[in-house]
């Protein structure tokens, strides 16, 4: 169905969420006990197991890809570790430790392509997969441990253009393994996008962001730019030339379709809003499904990563109920 509204097609509101294999699952924190994070990321069967499980146990319209944005940098050497979050141990701080980032091959990635094969061959022909990466500039913010005034010195230092490249180039490879192992669509997470003003965006974010756009679709992938930002940077991030726009909470659907027009949406329920009582999460779903109807194709998602806090209960309910009211 996703894959199909990509396509210009029409068809009722598929669901997923983004982070929809994670801690409020108690199939996830069972394997958290067995395996690190890494780990669970690294090896294939565990890797397509982990995806699928939300798809098993609640019903999801597609499986997504189960690892992290800054795993295609491991083999980098930016002693990268999950403490939960991701901390890098080497960061960017001189000519020296840009000439060391590796940029890897295609083919450095063969636990992507493996563990989606494994996913593909286990879905059903009506559920969409999707694999993802992150996007150049929030790779980046990683990278520099969240100094984003050091973009601003590897500008002035001649470095920035050449470092984002080497980032860009790095992405890409990782999204070319999941789409050699059958993955379709690609979403790009740009979700530190917020942190910049439009004009900045257009610096730091959305050259790169365009460029790797841009390479998925040419690889024969559909892609997905989910960006933090809400309307204020919605013009701008319209330039990457996605084929749909994951969109935050921070507006509804139709606002965002003035900016999007034709473009298919995906979104935007307050991942909070998952924590309420089932009355209310049933009206504001209802909001949602019923202006999707009104625009080029909807695809019905969070604003963000779904909440640890969130009970089973509540995410069973809210698939079912798209499910129904589509």
């Amino acid at each position: 169905m996703i894959y199909d509204i990509l396509n210009g097609k029409k068809t009722k509101t598929p669901v997923w969420f983004m982070r929809q294999a994670g801690r409020y699952m108690a199939s996830y924190r069972a394997l958290k006990e067995k395996y690190d994070f890494v780990t669970m990321c690294l090896i294939p069967e565990i890797s397509a197991e982990v995806a699928i499980m939300p798809v098993r146990e609640f019903g999801f319209d597609a499986a997504i890809f189960f690892s992290d944005i800054l795993i295609p940098f491991i083999k980098s050497d930016i002693d990268l570790k999950y403490k939960p979050g991701p901390v890098i141990g080497k960061e960017i701080k001189n000519k020296n430790d840009f000439n060391n980032l590796k940029v890897c091959e295609v083919g450095d990635f063969d636990f992507a392509s493996k563990a989606i094969k494994i996913l593909a061959a286990e879905l059903s022909s009506d559920k969409d997969l999707i694999g993802f990466v992150g996007s150049p500039f929030t790779i980046a913010y990683y990278l520099l441990n969240g100094d984003i005034k050091r973009l601003t010195d590897l500008k002035d230092e001649g470095l920035f253009d050449e470092f984002m490249e080497k980032v860009t180039l790095n992405i890409l490879n990782f999204a070319k393994a999941q789409i050699d192992g059958g993955a379709r669509i690609i979403q790009i997470f740009d979700t530190k996008a917020y942190l910049l003003p439009e004009d900045d965006y257009r610096i730091f974010s959305l050259p790169y962001a365009k460029k790797l756009n841009d390479e998925i679709k040419k690889y024969g992938a559909k892609t997905i730019y989910f960006f933090l930002g809400g309307l204020g940077l919605s013009k701008a991030a319209l330039e990457v030339g996605a084929d749909c726009f994951s969109v935050d909470s921070s507006a509804t659907i139709s606002e965002f379709a003035d900016v999007f027009k034709n473009l298919p949406l995906q979104g935007n329920l307050a991942p909070d809003a998952l924590l309420v009582d089932k009355k209310d999460i049933e009206r504001r779903i209802k909001s949602i499904v019923d202006e999707g109807r009104n625009i080029n194709g909807h695809i019905f998602n969070l604003g963000h990563g779904l909440l640890k806090e969130t009970t089973e209960s509540n995410v069973a309910f809210a698939v079912d109920l798209v499910h129904r009211y589509r």
